[in-house]
Parts: structure tokens; C-alpha cells; sequence
């Protein structure tokens, strides 16, 4: 676990965090969510889906490493913004 998501806790405490986070267009969020990306599959996948509901270009770079992800809910995340809502 790098240095972000171990200041964040316990993986439940940092999936509450990324659900907090990824409201759409909170920009701000962009940025430690990326520097969040963590081993532990259900993080990256929630994380995936929160960078597609922010829509913010800047991740499209880690949003597109995660379509590599060996977890397929993860490579299934949208890499785009969602509209649906």
C-alpha cells in the first residue's frame, strides 16, 4: 500500500473516502484519488468509478491503465463522465 492510501486507513475507511470524493465535477478530488490507486481491488474499482463520475480529463491517463486491471469489474469502469444521472 503506497503512502496515500495508507493515510487514508483501513480499506473500508478508503472506500467511504472515494464514494465522498467522487461526486461529479469535485475536480479537487482528482488528483488524490489517482495518487490513491491501490493494490487492493475493490479500491481501484470504486476509484475507477469515481473518476468517471468526476469527469475530469486529468485521469483519463490512470483510467486508462486500469483497462490493463487483471480485475474485470475494474477494466469494465467507465473511462468517460457519466451522463446517465
Amino acid at each position: 500500500m503506497d503512502g496515500a492510501a495508507a493515510a487514508l486507513g483501513p480499506a473500508s475507511v478508503r472506500l467511504d473516502a472515494v464514494t465522498d470524493l467522487g461526486r461529479p465535477g469535485n475536480v479537487r478530488a482528482v488528483a488524490p484519488l489517482i495518487a490513491a490507486l491501490d493494490r487492493n481491488p475493490a479500491i481501484r474499482h470504486e476509484i475507477a468509478t469515481a473518476l468517471g463520475r468526476i469527469g475530469d480529463a486529468r485521469a483519463a491517463d490512470a483510467l486508462m491503465g486500469l483497462l490493463l486491471d487483471k480485475q474485470a469489474a475494474t477494466r469494465g469502469r467507465r473511462v468517460g463522465p457519466r451522463h446517465d444521472r
